[in-house]
């Protein structure tokens, strides 16, 4: 008598069974593991060597040990959803002004199609350009939700943008100097002086 024993690398249990010599062994059923599908029973642990076990042709001839082999599970649509709304960030959205970089508004990731919807167009716009709302009209707090779909898994997530207004006519600085004291009647005047 020959004992077989099943390595499940990982996976749940499977009893070692004892088989006379030259006789083939029954398959067990398969096992388990969170994450992977079985691949079948190996004669080595290594994924580079090591011939598959056939139950129905293979003979034992001494005590062997069978190693389960394993592939990564593919993920769910679900899975592959929620993987998308961790990734999906838009930076620092406390003071956006006219001159911010552009916002990138992604619209797929790994396959999940995300789709926007902007509450307030005139002040971050589809493509993702900022526009400051005049001074009297005050900072805006803008929402944008993403939708993250594949097939029927779909998820949103939303964002909140604070766009300052422009700075009030007063608290801006003169181009030029107001009282052109340097200057006299008939000069042209440049940036760079007379």
């Amino acid at each position: 008598m020959y004992t077989v024993t099943f390595d499940s690398t990982g996976g749940s249990a499977v009893a070692s069974v004892e088989v006379e010599e030259n006789l083939t062994v029954e398959e067990p059923a398969d096992p388990t593991k969170t994450g992977y599908v079985f691949v079948g029973w190996f004669t080595s642990d290594s994924v580079a060597s090591g011939d598959e076990w056939d139950f129905e042709v293979d003979l034992v001839t001494e005590d062997i040990t069978l190693y389960a082999r394993w592939t990564v599970a593919p993920l769910t649509d679900s899975e592959r959803v929620d993987a998308a709304f961790s990734w999906l960030q838009l930076g620092d959205l406390t003071a956006l002004v006219n001159s911010s970089p552009r916002l990138i508004l992604p619209t797929v990731r790994d396959g999940v199609t995300i789709s926007w919807v902007i509450d307030k167009l005139e002040y971050i716009a589809a493509n993702g350009v900022i526009t400051q709302p005049d001074f009297e009209t005050g900072n805006q707090t803008v929402t944008l939700t993403a939708t993250l779909t594949l097939n029927a898994a779909t998820r949103n997530k939303v964002f909140t943008a604070t766009v300052l207004a422009l700075p009030s006519v007063e608290d801006t600085e003169p181009l030029i100097d107001e009282t052109f004291e340097l200057y006299t009647n008939g000069d042209i005047i440049t940036q760079a002086g007379i």
